[in-house]
Formats: C-alpha cells, structure tokens, sequence
C-alpha cells in the first residue's frame, strides 16, 4: 500500500524508482563496499534501501543517526548505546544468526552475551580501554557472515550525523571495514548531502577513506505525471476517489517529494476522504513537521541559532535569491555589515544541510513545506 507512515520494504509497495532500485540491487550483488544513497528528506531514500536489501535477502544491522539530530554532540555512551540497541534489534529479527553472532562475539573487551534471551550488553567505561571493542565487534560480525556463506550489510541512516562523535572518528572503523572486514558491505544515506560528503571525506587526504571508491544513488523528486499517478493509485488502494482539481493541488503544492504525497494520502486515509479542508490541514501539519525538523538543526547550531534562521527568513521572502541580496538583507536586520567569509560560511552550512538548495546563481528553501512555515510564521 502506497499511503503508508512507515518506510517500504517490498517492491510491490515501493512506487516508482525503479533505476535506483536496480541499480542498487546491483552493486549490492557486485558486493560494493560502501554505497551512498541520497537526497532530500523524504524522498524515499530509507524505502529504497529496505526494499532493496528485503529482495536480495540480506541481513543489516542499522544505526540511525536521525536521534542525533537535535544534539550539538555525541557522547562515547551515546555511541555505545545505539550500538547496542542496533545489535539486539538484528538478534530480534535474524533469528538464524543469533547463535552464530553470540558465539563470535562472546568474550570481546567491554560485552556481555547473554543466551536466554538472546541479546548483548556493551560497556563504555571510563577510559577507551575498558570500553566495547567496536572494531572487535565488526571483525566478528564479518567473520560470522563469512562463516555463513552470507553477507551483511551495515547500514548508517543520516550517516552525517555521526561527524558529531566528540573524540572519536567513525569513519577510521568504516575504512577498516571497507578495507578488511569483507563480510560486511556499508551503506549510508544521508539527507544533508554537504554535511555526509565532509564526514566521509572521499576527496579529503586526511580521511581514513580518502580515495577509496563510494558509487552514489541520488533520490530526486517525482515529475507532475509521477506525481499524480502516485497519488490516483494510492487512492484507488484505499477506496476514495478525489477530485482531481484537489490532486492537481497537492502535486503543485509538494513539488514532487514522495513523502509529502503519502503524508496527504495517510491523513485522507484516516479521514475517510480528500476534500479541500483535508488538503490544507495536512499541509498545515506538514508545515508545522517542517518547522520542528528545523528546530533540530537549530538546536544543534546554538551559536549561529538566530543568523541561520534570519537567512531562511530572506531566502523564502524571494522566488530565488542571490548570494549578495540575501547577504546585504541580513546586515540591514542585524544594523552591522558582516564579513563575507563569515556570511559564506553560515549560508554554505544551510546548503550542506539541505534546507537551502542553489540553482544556476540562486537560493531557494529546499522543501515547499518548510517554505510554507517560514513563510506563514509557524518558524
């Protein structure tokens, strides 16, 4: 079913895409080290990689780094702690790797296995030495997935968020299992496509993954006639038939993001029909969604807090602003000139987050329904 909150796992619910899917059952097969998948949020970029690894039938073990979204930082506990959770949610769900991946990692530095029920314990500890050996950890998996013939599949979900980790660098553990732990493939999605490149740092010399290869698949919007279709087949699966002016609307609305779309088709769901007072409170709710996911990186930027949130006050005033418009709009609200590195700085980060995209020489809000909240005050 199209009109469902949660993210897709099969190619029967899995709508359009279908280069991406393919090509990333692809170089999953090919046995692709490390793979990015990415594009703005809810652009299908988590559906994309269920269902792809539901039809090669391979396991994963996820963190998510979107519960790190609203924080400045990451604590070694913090760290240790979604690891742990991942972990034992793959123990939950692959019940035939519980006894292989227990017996493996059984007496690592800073873990407790248990067998009745199933599940770990890690410790952080005080210093690094008496905490869980991460890379122990991976080594282990992997050679529990070459034991089984199988491989397993990492998957780091917003992966930009873990640049965050105060003292310690991931992506040292990433290149050492890109490098040795041949079990295991790696993939990361990531929504703020500036910040993923930094924390991965493909074309940085200094980064334990300079120069290795990352094929990338980029989730983009759907066009008008994708649009709709998505949105009438949604539709019939549930038994409404709307108007197709109010369809019209919506796609114009959205520009396209799938999430938005099914966002719409679950509030009409509930609902029991689309009519036009359904449309503009979803949208409403959508704009106020918007707004809190903004909160998150302002939350996680409180230094700049009020500089960043100023300049996507003036870029949404516009229909596409330029880099001198919107710098010259901010020292008029702040009654002080700004220097341009400065300035540079703040609206690059704004890029690389996602929330402000560039086209040919100007800026736009990236998401219509953060526009809307901008736009009506809801920010």
């Amino acid at each position: 079913m199209y009109f469902d909150e949660s993210p897709k796992s099969s190619r029967a619910d899995f709508f359009d895409f279908e280069e991406q899917l393919q090509k990333l059952e692809e170089w999953i097969k090919a046995g692709a080290r490390l793979t990015k998948i990415t594009g703005l949020r809810r652009t299908g970029k988590t559906s994309l990689l269920l269902t792809a690894l539901n039809e090669a039938k391979l396991p994963y073990i996820l963190l998510d780094g979107r519960v790190f979204s609203p924080s400045p930082s990451i604590s070694r506990s913090e760290l240790i702690q979604i690891m742990e959770r991942s972990l034992n949610d793959f123990l939950i769900r692959e019940e035939g790797w519980r006894e292989r991946v227990l017996r493996w990692l059984k007496g690592l530095r800073g873990i407790e296995v248990s067998v009745s029920p199933p599940s770990i314990s890690l410790r952080w500890g005080a210093p690094w030495k008496d905490a869980a050996d991460l890379p122990g950890i991976f080594e282990s998996l992997g050679k529990a997935a070459e034991e089984s013939g199988q491989r397993l599949v990492l998957v780091l979900d917003e992966a930009q968020e873990f640049r965050k980790i105060a003292g310690y660098d991931l992506t040292r553990i990433l290149a050492h299992v890109y490098d040795y732990v041949k079990g295991i493939q790696v993939i990361v999605t990531g929504s703020q496509m500036g910040f993923l490149y930094e924390f991965l740092g493909e074309d940085n010399p200094a980064s334990p993954l300079f120069g290795r290869p990352m094929p990338e698949i980029k989730m983009t919007r759907l066009d008008r006639e994708k649009a709709l279709e998505f949105l009438k087949e949604g539709f019939r699966q549930i038994g409404i038939a709307p108007d197709a002016r109010l369809l019209e609307e919506a796609v114009e609305k959205v520009d396209g993001i799938i999430g938005w779309l099914t966002y719409l088709g679950v509030q009409a769901k509930y609902a029991g029909k689309l009519d036009a007072q359904i449309l503009e409170s979803a949208f409403e709710k959508g704009a106020r969604l918007s707004a809190q996911e903004l909160e998150h990186f302002l939350s996680s930027h409180p230094q700049a807090r009020g500089r960043y949130l100023e300049i996507l006050k003036i870029v949404a005033k516009g229909e596409g602003m330029r880099w001198s418009e919107i710098k010259t709009s901010l020292e008029a609200r702040e009654r002080k000139s700004i220097a341009d590195n400065v300035f540079n700085g703040l609206l690059q980060n704004l890029v690389k987050s996602g929330l402000v995209c560039k086209k040919d020489e100007n800026y736009f809000i990236s998401d219509p329904l953060l526009l809307q909240a901008l736009r009506t005050g809801v920010v």
